[in-house]
């Protein structure tokens, strides 16, 4: 497992880190914080702080998500779709 994301990091470093611990990962695909957070190794609150400014940038949106809960029954979560990965935009 790679070392968690210094505190300074930049929003492409997140992108970066969350498309390294996810190696499926592609642009568009919907994850919620929670498995955000888990493929970082953070708390659900450390992600919810570091989504904020991507989110302010552009680079992510939100989307639901159907889960199964621990209860068998299906429910729908608040999700994120990431927009704007780096690699994955035009040539500049």
């Amino acid at each position: 497992m790679t070392d968690k994301p210094a505190p300074g990091f930049t929003m492409q470093d997140l992108l970066a880190e969350l498309q390294a611990q996810l190696p499926a990962f592609e642009q568009g695909d919907v994850m919620t914080t929670a498995e955000m957070a888990a493929a970082l190794g953070v708390s659900e609150a450390t992600m919810r702080r570091r989504l904020r400014p991507l989110k302010v940038a552009g680079s992510i949106t939100v989307a639901r998500k159907q889960v199964e809960m621990l209860n068998g029954r299906m429910a729908t979560v608040t999700a994120w779709v990431v927009l704007d990965a780096p690699g994955n935009g035009p040539e500049q």
